[in-house]
């Protein structure tokens, strides 16, 4: 379902919609702003009929494939004796030997206009049906959504959808996820220095290359899209990179008809999206809002709750290797690199180094996740001290490592970013930061024996986190002797925020448990309070060894002991950049 998932937003993309992959013929969406601080999405946007109608066709293969595996449970249903399943419960009596058929009753074929009403009927009850369930709900959070109405004609499919954030910080936390297939990666809410609302729509700035960008200008024009993007804020709009302002109107236009649109599209994803608008009656008190600051409320974790400590002593970091970038640019190439995120160090010159490191814990410790990575100081064999920036980029600001096992609990990865030294440098004399981790002293464990999907079931967490529940929804298990090794359990996690931090596994007994998880899932939060997660868990046993028999499937679900934030720093030496 992941992969629909992803189509399903690309379709909600808005402008990803249509320059990201060309899937909508028209799409609008408009953002207002109301007085009481809440926001309502109102998205409409059609696609071709061919092309939704093989989107779903290519859904149901995909479910058809996912149901030919055995559900357990099913396999114990018992057949009738000889081995005949029983008729259908509308199934005919058969004649007697001899005797005629019974005669059907003639029924008229359906009339041309009807038949195709019925189609068209059909056809929305599935598209809606795929919205609702693939929808955005579980990525926005607090948001609302809803679908409002879907339309079948002969050509098109049209949706119609509402989404409306309950608060400016709600709306700043999943507002970027409708536009993040162009490159948007964050919304900053604030307030300027006249004391007027200002909403941000951060973008990466080189989200396509020149090659993606003529494709989707190819795609626009050959499905001749139009599209739409509208805010309404509370007040007067004073100024806007949407090119068009009517009072508190700001918006931008695309249509394939006008080559001009396209152009300002382009130059409008290059850069930062910016509205600045008079608050009206609206109140900016908080202010500012972004959905950095609130991501590690929304996934669920608890972990930003803990007091960020020293370290315990034993922490250990090592250098293992170096990549230097450097780049020049030509005079002919300083106007093509105008407000490119790299122009500023093209200009001196200038590169980046990156250095990949391991950090090590104490036998004490174990690690859940290294963020927040930072360098203070660095300096090179010839004793020049390297200039860094004063700040963790706010793209960085939360960048975390995660690991799973027990060998990435022990050591794990990451990354260090810094300039890179001047001409005449071989290597880096000493580098000095610290990292920001999140560890643990061990694991407690709660351990269901061969789990059976039962959606009305709630099992109590309560030994691990007081008021968390799991419901098993679903527990497949494949025909065959592929059956005997492999299991997929599908399970519900709801509760408090520390739900964001148990660790579901599946197990063979007797079968090593490091091997063979994979994970699909989801979360979102229900007003700061409740976390619901949704995780799907593969397991294939691997190796040569035999499975017991009648051994059973485990279902382990782990919380993490003593947990704590510490600061770790380091230091490293004679790291050779040749």
């Amino acid at each position: 379902m992941m992969r629909y998932r992803t189509m399903l937003w690309a379709t909600l993309g808005l402008l990803a919609a249509t320059v990201l992959v060309g899937c909508a013929k028209e799409s609008h969406v408009t953002f207002t702003i109301n007085d009481d601080g809440s926001v309502d999405c109102a998205l409409a946007y059609s696609m071709p009929r061919a092309m939704m109608e093989q989107q779903l066709k290519a859904m149901e293969r995909f479910e058809q494939g996912m149901d030919e595996e055995d559900e357990e449970g099913d396999a114990g249903k018992a057949a009738p004796a000889g081995g005949q399943a029983p008729p259908p419960a509308d199934a005919k009596p058969a004649p007697a030997d001899g005797a005629p058929a019974p005669a059907e009753a003639a029924v008229p074929p359906p009339a041309p206009d009807a038949e195709a009403a019925a189609r068209d009927a059909a056809l929305a009850a599935k598209v809606r049906a795929m919205v609702e369930e693939s929808g955005p709900q579980d990525e926005l959070g607090d948001a609302q959504c809803a679908v409002k109405d879907v339309r079948v004609t002969a050509d098109l499919v049209t949706v119609e959808m509402s989404i409306r954030f309950p608060d400016l910080g709600s709306f700043a936390a999943g507002s970027h996820k409708m536009f993040r297939e162009i490159g948007v990666t964050q919304t900053l809410i604030d307030k300027d220095d006249a004391g007027n609302l200002r909403i941000t729509l951060k973008t990466s700035g080189d989200r396509f290359d020149r090659a993606e960008r003529k494709q989707a200008r190819q795609m626009i024009l050959v499905m001749q899209a139009k599209t739409t993007l509208t805010f309404v804020m509370p007040g007067r709009v004073v100024s806007s990179t949407l090119p068009t302002v009517e009072d508190r109107r700001a918006s931008f236009q695309l249509d394939a008809a006008k080559p001009e649109t396209l152009d300002a599209m382009e130059k409008l994803i290059d850069g930062d999206i910016v509205i600045v608008s008079e608050p009206g009656v609206l109140k900016l008190d908080g202010l500012p809002l972004d959905s950095l600051k609130r991501s590690q409320e929304e996934d669920g974790s608890s972990t930003g709750d803990l007091p960020v400590v020293d370290a315990v002593p034993g922490y250990r970091t090592e250098a293992l290797g170096v990549t230097t970038t450097v780049w020049h640019v030509f005079p002919e190439g300083r106007e093509f690199l105008q407000g490119h995120a790299r122009s500023g160090d093209a200009d001196t010159g200038g590169g980046q180094c990156r250095i990949q490191c391991r950090l090590f814990a104490p036998q004490t410790r174990r690690m859940m996740g290294i963020g927040k990575v930072r360098v203070t100081r660095a300096v090179d064999n010839l004793g020049r001290q390297i200039k860094l920036a004063d700040q963790v980029p706010a793209s960085d600001r939360y960048t975390q490592y995660y690991g799973h096992g027990e060998d990435r609990e022990r050591a794990m990865k990451f990354d260090l970013s810094l300039p890179a030294p001047s001409r005449g440098a071989a290597s880096l004399e000493t580098v000095e930061g610290d990292v920001l981790v999140t560890s643990f002293a061990s694991w407690k464990e709660h351990v269901i024996a061969d789990p059976v999907a039962d959606p009305a079931a709630e099992i109590d967490l309560g030994d691990l986190v007081p008021g968390a529940k799991l419901v098993v929804t679903k527990v497949v298990r494949p025909k065959g002797e592929e059956g005997e090794r492999t299991r997929r359990v599908t399970v519900k996690l709801t509760g408090p925020r520390a739900v964001g931090d148990l660790r579901v596994k599946v197990r063979i007994e007797g079968m090593d448990d490091s091997q063979g998880q994979s994970y699909e899932s989801s979360s979102s939060r229900r007003g700061g309070k409740t976390v619901t997660r949704m995780e799907t868990i593969h397991y294939n046993a691997h190796g040569d060894e035999g499975i017991a028999p009648n051994a059973k499937c485990l279902l382990v679900i782990q919380a993490p002991a003593d947990m704590k934030r510490e600061r770790v720093r380091f230091f490293l030496e004679g790291i050779d950049l040749f």
